[in-house]
């Protein structure tokens, strides 16, 4: 008779899912903080946010970019407005 011949299975198709994240904090001589963190998933997608801190006031900016390319910026303020923006960005010493 004949040896048994494994039959082979239907073909497996692995898929890895993840994301990596980075994120720094700074502190400055005129006691401002600068926090940035970069996340990355598999599919491309990639989101940035930078906040900076100044005298019970901060300012967010948020990147969202996805695998294609297409940016959405996302601006967020505590103990601000807009209208405060550049007075902020005097106190920071530069622009975000």
């Amino acid at each position: 008779s004949e040896p048994e011949r494994a039959q082979p299975f239907g073909s497996i198709v692995a898929r890895s899912f993840g994301r990596s994240m980075t994120s720094k904090t700074v502190s400055r001589p005129n006691g401002g903080i600068e926090h940035h963190k970069s996340v990355r998933d598999s599919s491309g997608n990639e989101e940035v946010t930078v906040t900076r801190s100044i005298g019970g006031q901060s300012y967010t900016i948020t990147t969202k970019t996805d695998a294609q390319g297409k940016q959405e910026r996302i601006e967020n303020f505590v103990n601000m407005d807009e209208g405060d923006l550049k007075e902020f960005e005097k106190k920071w010493g530069s622009k975000l």
